[in-house]
């Protein structure tokens, strides 16, 4: 028996879109958390030094990482799911104050703070589906970012990389047993 191809894959751009709009949410201290939330493409990395990371004072840059899929054979069909990777990098701007970029104070969250605050916005369902399509958060890592021969100290940012698992294909691998 051949079975027809069904694809429940989750768009890319669907889930991209969705994690932006749950982090243009994110709030501090009852105002939006973020100047600038944007999405970029792994290509693009300078285009967002430039423009986010060294001209806003608080951005959030999502970029598609890529997928990764597993396969399992049951049967005569084929079960493909699949795993996107997002990093998402967030930063606080405090001139002349690094460790306060990332602490935090008073007047401003801190990088530290603001990937703590994504991460609880991001995690859970990403977009409804049958089958799922849910964040879970990775890991988060401190970085400083820097414009090529730029004279100015470089930017505290923090990398959250995200997993979202969602969706399958379902493709048949015969006509009947081989042999």
């Amino acid at each position: 028996m051949i079975f027809p191809t069904t694809n429940a894959l989750q768009s890319t751009a669907a889930i991209l879109r969705s994690l932006a709009a749950k982090c243009a949410a994110v709030q501090w201290q009852g105002q939006p958390a973020f100047d600038r939330v944007e999405i970029f493409d792994v290509v693009d990395l300078r285009q967002m030094i430039a423009r986010l990371a060294l001209n806003q004072p608080r951005f959030c840059a999502l970029i598609y990482a890529g997928d990764d899929f597993t396969a399992e054979r049951r049967g005569l069909q084929l079960q493909v799911r699949s795993r996107h990777e997002v990093a998402c990098l967030i930063g606080d701007r405090v001139i002349g104050d690094p460790v306060e970029a990332y602490m935090g104070s008073d007047t401003t969250p801190g990088a530290y703070e603001l990937a703590r605050l994504v991460a609880g916005a991001v995690t859970g369902e990403v977009l409804p589906h049958p089958d799922g399509c849910y964040c879970v958060p990775l890991r988060a890592e401190a970085l400083v970012i820097e414009a090529e021969g730029a004279k100015l100290p470089g930017r505290s940012v923090m990398e959250l990389d995200l997993e979202i698992t969602g969706g399958e294909l379902h493709a048949s691998v015969g006509a009947g047993p081989v042999g």
